[in-house]
C-alpha cells in the first residue's frame, strides 16, 4: 500500500472514530446477570442527590456499583471517566460496567458522563446457582484490589485461602459453614462460583471437534501437519509472558514491554501451544511460529507482515457492533487482493443477545466489528463442546445482508495457556477464532508440502474450508453458523485431491466446468468463491464484482445457490436458505442430496465486473455413505478414569450408532453404548484396563468406522519431583507405575519436549552441565509388550 493511501486510511479512521469495544444497543437497558435479568430505572439524579453509601462499603476510599450508560462510552468519554477517578472493570450487557467509584466523587462531573443509572449488586446476585456441595469455592474480588489486601481481609474473617488466581482476580477459599450471602455481602466480593472439577474438558477436545487432530495422527510414520514453517500474526493485548509452550517460537518486537493482560496468551495457546508443560494442552498448529502485534495491527501492518512471509492473522477483538463496512474492512479486502496468500481470521463476537441496530431486531446483525464484515476475511462463530451455538455468539447478517459469520468453531469450555507456566479456562468467540487460524496453518503447510513450498491462494483455502464444513442449524448457510462447523479432515481431502477449478473471468460471459459424480453419492457440494475487490464505505452493498453459479445435472435440471432472507425481521432471518440468484455475497454454494450419477456442468457467469477481470475458484466435494472415526484414530495414549469423547463423521441422521470397544486388537468387541442418528460424538470413561491393543468402532446400518491403529491405556507417572540437588547432579523421583519395565525421561529442548534418557527404576540422576540454565523434565512409563504411556 502506498504512503498516501495509508495517510488517507488513517484520516478516515480518525473521522469514523473507530474504538475498540465500542458498541451500540439502542434502547435496551436490561442487565443480563447470571441470576436473572433486571431493568434498572434511570436514577442518576436520585443517586447524586442521595448516594446512600454505607460506611462499611468503603474499601481503600472507593465503593463499588454497576454503572449503566445511555450508550457505551467512547474512548474520549472513557478518558473523562478515568479522569474523574472512576475505574471500569467487567462489562455486563447492556451498557453496564462494574465500577469502582471514589468516596469523594464530584457530582457535577458524574452528571456529565452520559450515566443513566448507578446501582449496587445485591448479595444474591453475587452467588452462582451452580454451587452445590463443593468443599471449596472461588471468590472473585474487584480488580483494583491486590491479593495481599484480599488475603489480610479474609484472614481477619477466619476464612482459609487455598490459592490465588491473580489473572482473574480470584481466590479459592474453603466453603464456610455459614450462609454464603454473608461472604457475598463483603465489600470486596464481586462474584462467588464453584471450583472447576477434574472432569472439565481440556483443549484437546476442541481439536477433535474440528477434526484438526486427524492432520497430526499419533500413528508412527504418518504425515504431521502441525503448522511447521508457517508464520502467524496474533493481534492482541501485548507480549506473551513466560510459558514453555512457546519456547523459541515467538517474535514480539512489535509489542516489546507491553505486559498488560493475558488474553493474548489464551489465544496463542489455542492456536499454537506446544503442550510442553501438559501434552493435553497442545494447540492446533503446535509447531507454527507466532508474531505478536497489537489488536488490529494485523490489518494496519499487513503489508509489513506479508513482507516477512506472515500470511495468516488471528484477531479476537471488537471494533464496534454492527458498524457496517468500515475503512478497516475496506483495507482488509484490499490486502487480500494485493497479497493473494493473506487470510485474516476474526472472532464474530459475544453479543449474540444484543440489539446493535440491525433494523428493530434484537439478537441478529450483531457481529462485533466492521472489519469482521470484510468480504475476504474469515469470521468465526462460537460453539460449545457439543457443537451448539453459544447463546452469546454474535450472529449475522452483515449490515448489507451478506452471510456472516462465515464458519463456526468450538470456543467454550476450553483451557489454554496463561502467564507464568499456567493454564486457565477459555471461552467465547475469542477462543474459537484461533482454532480456525491454526487449522489454516495446518492446511497451508500441507499445500506447501505438495507444491514445492509454495503457499496457497487464500481464496482457495477459504473455499475449501467453507464447502467442507459440517452443516449445522438450518440446511445450507445461515446467519448463526455460517456454512457450519469447520472440518479440517474434509478440507484437507478436498485440497489434496485437487477437487478445484481455477480461472479468471473478464467479460460478462459464462465459463463451464465438467465433473463426473459417482453413483450412490449421498451429497454433492459445489462452491464458487472469489476474493472481491475492496468496496466503498459510502455505499451498500459492499460487493463489487458479482459472479453467479449454476449446477446442471446429467438430466438437465439446473440448481441455483442457497440464498438467505436478510430482511430485518427475526422470523425472516431465522428461515432456512432457499435456492435463488445471489447478488450480495462473494461466495455461492449449491448442494444436492442423493445426486444422480453422471456428468455435471458447473457454470460460472460474470454478471457484473465493475473492476474488470476477476480471479475465482470452484471447489467440489462428494459425500459418500460411510462412517469415518476421527478420534481416537490410533496411537493415542489414554489414561484410566479420564473422560474421552469419541468422534466420527457420517452423512444423514437415520438409525442409531453403535459404539464398540475391543481390548484385543479387534478379535472381540463389546458394546459401549447407543446414540441417536444425529449425534457425532460419545462420552466414555476409560476403564481400569492396561493394554496397547485397544480399538474403537462405530457402526450403523452395516456401515463401520474403525480406528486405524491400536490405542494404549496406561497410567501417567505421578509425583514427579526433584528429590535432591547436588553441585554436579540432580535426582528426579516419581511414584512407580504398576508393572512398569522402565521409564522414558523427557527434557525440554530448543522448542519441544524430547526423549533424552531411560531408567529402569522410578528415579534418575541427571548430570548438571550448566547450573544457571532452567531445565524441564517429564516421565512416561513403559509397560509390558511395548506398552508406552503418556508423559507427565
Amino acid at each position: 500500500m502506498s504512503y498516501s493511501k495509508t495517510l488517507i486510511f488513517l484520516m478516515v479512521l480518525v473521522c469514523w472514530g473507530v474504538q475498540l469495544y465500542s458498541q451500540k444497543h439502542i434502547g435496551n437497558y436490561q442487565q443480563l446477570l447470571l441470576t436473572g435479568t433486571q431493568s434498572p430505572v434511570k436514577n442518576i439524579d436520585a443517586f447524586l442527590d442521595n448516594p446512600n453509601i454505607a460506611r462499611d462499603e468503603i474499601i481503600q476510599n472507593k465503593f463499588y456499583r454497576l454503572i449503566q450508560f445511555f450508550e457505551i462510552p467512547t474512548e474520549l468519554e472513557k478518558r473523562a471517566i478515568e479522569k474523574a477517578g472512576i475505574q471500569l472493570f467487567d462489562y455486563i450487557p447492556h451498557k453496564t460496567y462494574v465500577a469502582a467509584i471514589p468516596q469523594d466523587f464530584d457530582a457535577t462531573t458524574l452528571r456529565n458522563l452520559n450515566i443513566r443509572s448507578i446501582t449496587p449488586l445485591q448479595p444474591f446476585q453475587k452467588i452462582s446457582p451452580k454451587i452445590q456441595n463443593d468443599e471449596t469455592i472461588v471468590l472473585q474480588y474487584y480488580a483494583n484490589l491486590s491479593p495481599r489486601f484480599i488475603s489480610d481481609f479474609l484472614k481477619n474473617k477466619n476464612i482459609e485461602i487455598h490459592e490465588f488466581y491473580e489473572n482473574i482476580h480470584a481466590a479459592v477459599i474453603c466453603k464456610p459453614d455459614f450462609d454464603l450471602e454473608i461472604i457475598a455481602n463483603y465489600p470486596i466480593t464481586f462474584f462467588i462460583s464453584p471450583t472447576p472439577t477434574e472432569a472439565k474438558p481440556e483443549y484437546i477436545s476442541g481439536k477433535n471437534i474440528h477434526r484438526s487432530n486427524t492432520l497430526t495422527p499419533k500413528i508412527a510414520g504418518s504425515p504431521q501437519y502441525n503448522g511447521e514453517g508457517i508464520h502467524i500474526a496474533i493481534g492482541d493485548d501485548g507480549m506473551l509472558e513466560s510459558h514453555i509452550d512457546f519456547k523459541n517460537r515467538v517474535h514480539q518486537t512489535a509489542v516489546a514491554g507491553d505486559l498488560d493482560g493475558s488474553h493474548g496468551e489464551m489465544v496463542a495457546g489455542i492456536l499454537a501451544g506446544a503442550g510442553n508443560l501438559n501434552p493435553l494442552m497442545e494447540g492446533t498448529a503446535s509447531h507454527a511460529t507466532i508474531h505478536m502485534v497489537n489488536e488490529f495491527e494485523t490489518v494496519t501492518m499487513a503489508d509489513e507482515l506479508c513482507n516477512e512471509n506472515i500470511f495468516i492473522t488471528s484477531t479476537s477483538y471488537s471494533d464496534g457492533c454492527n458498524r457496517g463496512y468500515t475503512p478497516l474492512a475496506q483495507m482488509a479486502d484490499f490486502q487480500t487482493v494485493e497479497h493473494p496468500e493473506l487470510m485474516h481470521v476474526f472472532s464474530a463476537g459475544n453479543t449474540g443477545n444484543e440489539d446493535c441496530g440491525y433494523g428493530e431486531v434484537t439478537g441478529w446483525g450483531n457481529i462485533t466489528g466492521g472489519v469482521k464484515m470484510g468480504k475476504n476475511v474469515l469470521t468465526v462463530a462460537n460453539l460449545d463442546a457439543d457443537s451448539h451455538r453459544s447463546p452469546t455468539s454474535s450472529r449475522g447478517p452483515a449490515n448489507d445482508g451478506r452471510i456472516k459469520p462465515d464458519i463456526a468453531a468450538n470456543g467454550d469450555e476450553q483451557f489454554s495457556t496463561q502467564p507464568n507456566n499456567t493454564y486457565a479456562e477459555a471461552n467465547g468467540s475469542s477462543a474459537a477464532a484461533p482454532g480456525v487460524a491454526g487449522i489454516l496453518a495446518q492446511l497451508y503447510q500441507a499445500y506447501a508440502d505438495d507444491h514445492a513450498n509454495t503457499l496457497p491462494n487464500s481464496a482457495f483455502i477459504k473455499a475449501a474450508v467453507l464447502n467442507t464444513a459440517d452443516d449445522l442449524g438450518n440446511i445450507g448457510p445461515d446467519f448463526s453458523y455460517g456454512f457450519g462447523r469447520i472440518n479440517a479432515r474434509r478440507a484437507l481431502h478436498l485440497i489434496q485431491n485437487e477437487q478445484v477449478f481455477e480461472a479468471t473471468i473478464g467479460d460478462p460471459t459464462t465459463h463451464s466446468f465438467f465433473v463426473e459424480v459417482p453413483e450412490a453419492t449421498q451429497q454433492l457440494r459445489v462452491m464458487l468463491y472469489w476474493n472481491d475487490y475492496e468496496g466503498t464505505t459510502i455505499s451498500r452493498p459492499a460487493l463489487v464484482n458479482d459472479l453467479d453459479l449454476k449446477v446442471v445435472t446429467p438430466s438437465g435440471t439446473t440448481y441455483l445457490p442457497w440464498v438467505l432472507n436478510s430482511s430485518p425481521d427475526s422470523n425472516l432471518l431465522s428461515l432456512p436458505a432457499v435456492r435463488g440468484v445471489d447478488n450480495l455475497n462473494n461466495v455461492e454454494q449449491v448442494t444436492i442430496d442423493l445426486p444422480e450419477g453422471g456428468l455435471y456442468s458447473f457454470l460460472v457467469e460474470g454478471a457484473i465486473l465493475a473492476k474488470g477481470n476477476q480471479h475465482y475458484y470452484v471447489v467440489y466435494e462428494f459425500i459418500q455413505k460411510e462412517i469415518t472415526l476421527t478420534y481416537p484414530l490410533g496411537g493415542e495414549k489414554l489414561v484410566h478414569g479420564e473422560i474421552e469423547k469419541i468422534h466420527w463423521d457420517a452423512f444423514g441422521n437415520e438409525g442409531n450408532f453403535e459404539i464398540e470397544v475391543s481390548y484385543n486388537n479387534g478379535n472381540t468387541w463389546e458394546l459401549l453404548g447407543l446414540v441417536s442418528g444425529e449425534k457425532r460424538s460419545f462420552e466414555w470413561q476409560v476403564p481400569a484396563v492396561t493394554t496397547n491393543q485397544l480399538k474403537i468402532r462405530v457402526q450403523r446400518n452395516n456401515q463401520k468406522g474403525t480406528c486405524l491403529a491400536p490405542i494404549s491405556i496406561y497410567e501417567v507417572p505421578q509425583n514427579v519431583h526433584v528429590a535432591e540437588v547436588c553441585p554436579e547432579v540432580v535426582r528426579l523421583e516419581w511414584d512407580a507405575a504398576a508393572n512398569a519395565s522402565g521409564y522414558l525421561i523427557y527434557k525440554l529442548g530448543e522448542q519441544f519436549m524430547e526423549v533424552f534418557a531411560t531408567s529402569a527404576t522410578p528415579f534418575i540422576e541427571i548430570p548438571i552441565d550448566h547450573p544457571s540454565e532452567e531445565n524441564w523434565y517429564a516421565v512416561a512409563a513403559i509397560g509390558k509388550n511395548g506398552l508406552l504411556g503418556r508423559r507427565s
